[in-house]
């Protein structure tokens, strides 16, 4: 199962930061630079899928695509092509400097993607993760929140694996509809 999941919101957020943890690069970014356009991340990760049906779990082996995106709004106008692949989404904002405004907008750019399918982290480059979630109207009213900082890559990594759990259950969901109740 190949999943693509975008990974969006403001300039200086830490997304490249979340990026390069999430697909176990060790290289740090000291100084963050701006993304130029979008920078694509492949890995694997193993998905735990419950069956209801049969009460048992089913392993997966996810193709996943990151999409670490640039926060500048003159990127913003692509943004419908693009997310058109999406299955997932997370919205990065800054803890640090309350940068949570504009997450409705870039959330908007997904309307293919369900609530379930999006997740908020409220990130921290240093210190303690902040857990309050912000104030945010939809499509991301009802989407996970995860409060996390650069000294817990663990929490990070915890809630990304949620969130491609929930995906990788809706795309096996649509892909057995799509197949008249066979996976292909």
């Amino acid at each position: 199962m190949k999943l693509a999941v975008f990974l969006v919101g403001p300039p200086n957020a830490g997304k490249s930061t979340i990026a390069n943890i999430l697909a176990d690069l060790s290289e740090s970014i000291p100084q963050p630079r701006p993304t130029n356009g979008v920078r694509i991340l492949e890995f694997e990760r193993s998905i735990v899928l419950q069956d209801g049906r049969k009460a048992q779990a089913k392993v997966l082996n996810a193709k996943v695509e990151l999409w670490d995106t640039s926060g500048d709004d003159r990127f913003l106008p692509h943004w419908a092509a693009l997310s058109s692949a999406a299955q997932a989404a997370v919205f990065v904002y800054s803890a640090d400097s309350k940068n949570d405004k504009d997450l409705e907008k870039w959330a908007k750019s997904f309307p293919n993607v369900k609530e379930t399918q999006m997740l908020v982290i409220g990130h921290k480059l240093s210190g303690n993760p902040s857990s309050s979630k912000p104030r945010l109207g939809k499509p991301l009213s009802k989407a996970p929140f995860q409060a996390t900082s650069n000294q817990d890559p663990h929490s990070i990594k915890n809630a990304f694996d949620m969130l491609l759990q929930t995906a990788a259950a809706a795309v096996s969901a649509e892909e057995s509809q799509m197949f008249g109740g066979a996976t292909p």
